[in-house]
């Protein structure tokens, strides 16, 4: 339906060049312009050190699709003493029994915490983990880490690829 109607129109707006490649795909035909997603007034961060640990942070907690059992999987890896984890934000119902599972293993270095101001998460991570499993046609959370000087580890499905620059600012 939305093709259909999109079609109709003189031109039409997307906000990344991988949404418009998608809809190219599916058969859109007319004019069209990239308005890049917004983008929060965040400011680049100076971490809070709180020891000499690295901490990973996540911010998918809401959408399953967002990738929390695969960052799960990696949390609950043998990592090195100094690393710990930090899950942000509202945790889907779906998600409840793994994300308490986590949270209760024995010598894990993984916090939960609930919905946090960007500025806040900004400065308490090292790296944030954006690993969604599905089409993301511009995660903002990507751009939000970029002005915040925060480097990313991201799938490359949708417009990851076009805010990551691969061994600058991310992988």
């Amino acid at each position: 339906l939305w093709r259909l109607a999109a079609n109709l129109q003189d031109v039409v707006a997307f906000p990344s060049a991988a949404l418009e490649s998608a809809w190219r795909a599916a058969g859109f035909k007319r004019a069209s312009r990239i308005i890049p997603n917004g983008c929060s007034d965040l400011l680049l961060q100076h971490r809070d050190q709180d020891g000499q640990d690295l901490v990973i942070g996540f911010l998918g907690m809401y959408a399953a699709w967002k990738g929390f059992e695969i960052a799960r999987s990696w949390a609950r890896a043998d990592w090195p003493e100094h690393v710990q984890w930090a899950f942000f934000g509202q945790t889907h119902e779906a998600l409840n029994h793994s994300a308490a599972t986590l949270a209760s293993e024995p010598g894990r270095r993984v916090r939960f915490e609930s919905v946090q101001p960007r500025g806040r998460i900004f400065s308490q991570v090292d790296i944030l983990v954006h690993c969604s499993t599905a089409f993301d046609p511009f995660p903002t959370v990507l751009l939000e880490a970029a002005q915040s000087g925060v480097p990313v580890v991201a799938s490359s499905l949708g417009g990851a690829r076009e805010i990551v620059v691969h061994e600058e600012t991310g992988l």
